[in-house]
Order: structure tokens, then C-alpha cells, then sequence
């Protein structure tokens, strides 16, 4: 749901929020921070390694350098998602003991077969580590289909649970600035999966820095 905050601000208050009266002024603002990373098909025992490097497609992630915030930033983690990027399948109805193929089972591999781990380590120090499993999905489309078909076929549409604001920390882990950090998922070996998929991991939180 989306939600607008206003409060009413004097000119005086809206001028001094927007432009520093003193060298290194900070400002407070909501961000996410995403990166992304495919899941190979043959499989991918891992780990995979988030935020490391510095995205060209800033679609894909929005790091500005590889593995640390820059000079004066701040940022306080409120929470953590993970999109799994997984293409709508339609595959010919199968007997009821064939295990079933497409992007539903291919996410029951990665969380169950796999164990997917989710991991946060700042400079060395471990501050997360808990099953995939806790991290829900930022968002997913919502698909109603309906049709005639020639034959019984079997439809998947999948989502990495419900955008319910997913693994909350509270804004009680903090990145500070020019210090290693890393995101990472650790899979118990390389399990195959019908396509390779990308998994982006999210950040939510507030973001302190200089206002110029």
C-alpha cells in the first residue's frame, strides 16, 4: 500500500533541509539498495556474492562502489528482500508422480533442496544468518488467466511469498562508510533448475549523507 507522509514546513524549515548551512550538513532520506545475480541451470553451489561490484545496468543494481558505501555515507538496514526473477511456465499435464517442472519447483529446489542461506557480514562480522526462506519477495505481477485448451496442462505462476515487509532488522544494523560489507547466498551444492534465473537482494532503510 502506498503511503505518503506529509508534513507542513516552513519556507525556513524547507530551506535549511534542502540547502547545508555548514560544511558536511547531513540529510536523512528512505533507500534501497539492490543488486543482482543469476542462478545458473546446471546448477550454482555458490556462494553468490551481492553488492560486490559495481553494475553497469542500474536495473540490475544500484551500489556505487563495489562492496562499501563512500565517504560520509551512512546507511541503517530496516530491511532485507529477495526477488526471484522466475519466467511463468506452461508445460503438458504429467501423471501424478512426475515431479512437476517450471518456476515453482525450480524455487521449491533453491529454498528446500538447496537450503539457500542468507548471510550479512560487515567488515568480517557476521550480523545475519538465517534460511532464504525468511526473505520475502519486494513485489510481483498478479496473473489471472483463462482460456480453452486443447489438451491438460499444468500453469505455474510463482512468488517468493507475500511483499509483507519481509526480514525486518529495524534499522538496528548500520553501514558506515569505506567498510567491507557483503550479501551472500550459500546453497547446499549446485542443484540444476529448468532456466537460469536471476535473485535480486534488497536492502530497505534510511540513508544518511552530506545534503550537498
Amino acid at each position: 500500500m502506498l503511503r505518503i507522509v506529509v508534513r507542513p514546513l516552513s519556507q525556513a524549515a524547507l530551506a535549511g533541509a534542502s540547502t547545508p548551512t555548514y560544511a558536511g550538513q547531513g540529510e536523512c532520506i528512505p533507500w534501497v539498495y539492490f543488486d543482482t545475480i543469476s542462478y545458473n541451470s546446471a546448477g550454482t553451489a555458490g556462494p553468490l556474492a551481492f553488492f560486490q561490484t559495481v553494475q553497469s545496468d542500474k536495473t540490475l543494481g544500484n551500489i556505487d562502489q563495489g562492496g562499501q558505501l563512500p565517504a560520509g555515507y551512512y546507511f541503517q538496514i530496516n530491511s532485507f528482500q529477495l526477488d526471484w526473477f522466475g519466467l511463468p511456465s506452461n508445460q503438458t499435464a504429467a501423471a501424478a508422480t512426475t515431479a512437476p517442472v517450471g518456476s515453482g519447483n525450480d524455487l521449491f529446489i533453491l529454498f528446500f533442496t538447496a537450503r539457500a542461506l542468507f548471510q550479512f557480514v560487515i567488515s568480517s562480522k557476521l550480523y545475519v544468518q538465517v534460511p532464504a526462506t525468511y526473505l520475502h519477495a519486494s513485489g510481483y505481477p498478479v496473473v489471472v488467466t483463462a482460456g480453452a485448451y486443447a489438451a491438460a496442462t499444468q500453469d505455474q505462476f510463482v512468488g517468493n511469498s507475500y511483499p509483507d515487509g519481509d526480514y525486518y532488522v529495524g534499522n538496528n544494523i548500520v553501514i558506515p562508510p569505506q567498510q567491507a560489507f557483503s550479501a551472500s547466498l550459500i546453497f547446499a551444492g549446485a542443484n540444476a533448475i529448468s532456466a537460469t534465473t536471476n535473485i535480486r537482494i534488497g536492502m530497505a532503510g534510511a540513508l544518511t549523507r552530506r545534503v550537498l
